[in-house]
């Protein structure tokens, strides 16, 4: 037997964690009626923001959470370096690996429909092993579909993303968005115009903060899997940035709470989106540029300590 055909369905869309897609401010805000206790801790979590922007030579970064059904969004720095237009939390971005999260669901969706199992072989689909983008050609394989037909019919159309999007082979971002750049030298070269087709499912769509936390809501909440798949999805091994499932990663922040989620890297951005498990709090932290000072997880989880009670675990 060749080392294709041990590779089983489960190990495929646990393989790779983020692809070498690899990550005054003006600054606009949603702030509802809340306690002055959370209002403190939202301006706790505006310093972390500006002070990224500020002292981590990152042009712009945008940040939306959920808590229980209310949100929260604030964005600070810029869109271009250029004209110092500012960037919002509206804005479509690249979520690069982010993409790998969507294409595991679908597979695991597969399995709840018995049109897949976990423990098949590699084989039994295909005679290749490239990580996500071999899952996505097993989702074409299954359903005769592609992966990014599959993830407009299963998540973008029930879920309503109207600002999510499988780029395919087209290098624009939809929508208004920030510029998007690569540190070199020193020097920031603008990426924004990227063709993701050699990304394929591990990571060619674009979204935006408010759809991203929409589909991990929903995810976590137990609403896209049956219980027993969403817990083996949520099985994973060590990694050294945490214990990573099927498709999505463990993160533990100082208080004791757990965040499950993805980064994703890719030319001229990186984001991270996590939440905790049944979905009472996502949230999205994005920048414009790759590779940066400041890794978005680490951002994510400065952000989250500000934001979430060690209650919530």
């Amino acid at each position: 037997m060749n080392k294709v055909s041990v590779v089983t369905v489960s190990l495929m869309i646990a393989g790779a964690l983020l692809l070498p897609l690899q990550g005054s401010s003006s600054a606009n805000t949603v702030d509802q009626i809340v306690s002055p206790q959370i209002q403190s801790s939202h301006v706790k979590a505006k310093r972390i923001i500006d002070e990224a922007v500020k002292y981590k030579n990152i042009p712009g970064v945008i940040f939306v959470s959920s808590n229980k059904g209310s949100k929260w969004s604030y964005a600070s720095g810029e869109a271009s370096i250029y004209d110092n237009r500012p960037v919002k939390t509206n804005f479509t971005f690249r979520i690069g690996s982010i993409t790998k999260t969507f294409v595991a669901t679908v597979v695991l969706q597969l399995v709840d429909e018995q049109k897949l199992n976990l423990d098949d072989t590699v084989e039994k689909w295909l005679y290749s092993n490239t990580n996500t983008v071999l899952a996505g050609m097993i989702v074409e394989k299954v359903t005769g579909q592609t992966y990014d037909e599959q993830i407009r019919e299963r998540f973008i159309g029930p879920l309503k993303l109207s600002n999510t999007y499988v780029a395919d082979d087209f290098s624009f971002i939809p929508g208004e968005h920030a510029r998007g750049y690569h540190k070199l030298d020193g020097k920031l070269i603008d990426r924004t115009e990227t063709n993701p087709s050699w990304a394929n499912a591990a990571g060619s769509m674009i979204s935006t903060g408010d759809d991203l936390n929409t589909f991990f809501i929903a995810l976590l909440g137990g609403k896209l899997l049956e219980p027993s798949t969403l817990e083996q999805m949520l099985t994973g091994v060590e990694t050294p940035v945490g214990n990573y499932g099927l498709g999505i990663m463990e993160t533990k922040l100082a208080n004791g709470v757990t965040i499950w989620g993805h980064g994703g890297n890719t030319p001229g951005f990186a984001t991270f989106t996590g939440g905790t498990l049944g979905g009472d709090y996502v949230q999205t932290v994005n920048i414009n540029v790759m590779p940066s000072d400041i890794n978005t997880l680490t951002l994510s989880k400065s952000i989250a300590e500000q934001l979430i009670k060690s209650s919530s675990k």
